[in-house]
């Protein structure tokens, strides 16, 4: 696999032949155990290809690092995981390394930029919209992506010229009946992803996307306090859902808790 990770066409092809199998194995009335192990084998390179061209797309495009596996070795725990923090802190160690110079092209994160971007940014013209995209779509499948710039000093120089009107600081409103805003998404402090990807989080930075007047937010080691280690994290994380949210997705019991916060 050159490395911890496979190739999308491999993993397809992985997924087919287990499919195979597990239809095979149906038909020929063999051992509920043997039949049930090809099934899950499935379903598992199902899911890798979905979430690895999802929220845990990486700058190749072309394959998925297989430590994800370890969230889908007990299929019926799935549900339970928080792939919402996780996928937020995915995101936010790639933007960390789309800011540095020569990063490349950084996959379907790429277009998330632009069409948050377009959405915040009028002036940089709204790209343009995709025929295929419906209202119960994610946002960022509304415009199709295209060529910016070439030059950063451009950018700056639209940015420079930018009124204040030409800011549209909630963008979202009106689809709110679609993805409604959870109260998870107050939360401030560090998030994480597995134990390698550690990021702060501070929607109090931003309050006024929010609807809310914005004052003078705290400091972020005050939000997120250095040197605490990712138990001290995730510990903290859960605390904050189950003294403020509350879900059916949640379960209310203190090992399904641990279970979320592993990978938050």
């Amino acid at each position: 696999m050159k490395g911890a990770h496979i190739g999308f066409p491999m993993l397809e092809k992985i997924y087919a032949a287990n499919l195979r199998r597990a239809l095979k194995a149906e038909a020929e009335e063999e051992e509920e155990e043997v039949v049930q192990n090809y099934r899950d084998c499935t379903i598992r390179a199902f899911l890798l290809y979905l979430i690895g061209g999802t929220i845990f797309t990486n700058k190749s495009m072309q394959y998925v690092d297989v430590i994800f596996l370890t969230y889908l070795q007990d299929l019926s725990l799935v549900n339970t995981w928080n792939w919402g923090a996780s996928g937020l802190a995915y995101l936010y160690n790639y933007l960390e390394k789309a800011t540095k110079p020569r990063c490349g092209n950084h996959g379907g994160y790429n277009c998330m930029f632009q069409a948050w971007i377009y959405e915040h940014f009028t002036r940089f013209g709204g790209g343009g919209a995709s025929p295929k995209y419906r209202h119960r779509d994610p946002i960022c499948a509304k415009y199709l992506p295209m060529k910016g710039y070439k030059y950063p000093d451009e950018h700056m120089t639209t940015l420079d010229r930018m009124e204040v009107d030409e800011v549209t600081f909630r963008p979202y409103e009106d689809h709110r009946h679609i993805r409604p805003f959870e109260d998870i998404c107050w939360y401030s402090g560090w998030i994480m992803c597995g134990s390698a990807m550690i990021c702060p989080y501070l929607p109090e930075c931003v309050l006024r996307q929010f609807g809310h007047v914005q004052s003078i937010p705290r400091h972020p080691d005050e939000s997120a306090k250095t040197g605490l280690n990712r138990f001290t994290i995730g510990e903290a994380f859960a605390n904050y859902m189950a003294e403020n949210y509350k879900t059916d997705m949640f379960l209310p019991d203190c090992e399904n808790h641990q279970n979320h916060v592993r990978m938050t």
